[in-house]
């Protein structure tokens, strides 16, 4: 979603895009494992998340799900992913007509986990 609108308005912007390169991150790949006893019948369920390694750098937090504004300890290196990412809330709550968002943005460079789907600001 938030890709697409920032596709859709690049070139229409009045002020200049130079300069600023918008972050390419992705939630992990994600899936739920069901363990089955020898009957078939369920006895475990165990969600399984794609690792953010150390390729990644280090695992932080740029939003938490407590206020739609970045961290305030976020470090230079980090800051313009987390502004993207305070955008990409305000995108979805927009598009959504304002019934959801979401929060809780952790993760390493290109990789997030672990979000919150916030339905009130």
């Amino acid at each position: 979603m938030v890709y697409c609108f920032v596709k859709r308005h690049v070139g229409k912007a009045a002020v200049s895009q130079e300069g600023f390169a918008v972050p390419e991150v992705h939630f992990v790949n994600a899936g739920l494992a069901i363990i089955r006893n020898t009957e078939g019948k369920a006895t475990k369920a165990l969600l399984l998340e794609q690792l953010i390694d150390a390729i990644q750098g280090l695992f932080r937090k740029f939003v938490h799900n407590g206020s739609a504004k970045h961290l305030p300890d976020c470090g230079s290196q980090d800051y313009n992913l987390a502004c993207f990412l305070c955008f990409a809330q305000h995108v979805q709550w927009t598009k959504t007509g304002g019934l959801a968002f979401v929060s809780d943005f952790q993760g390493g460079d290109t990789l997030l986990s672990d979000p919150q789907i916030m339905t009130h600001p």
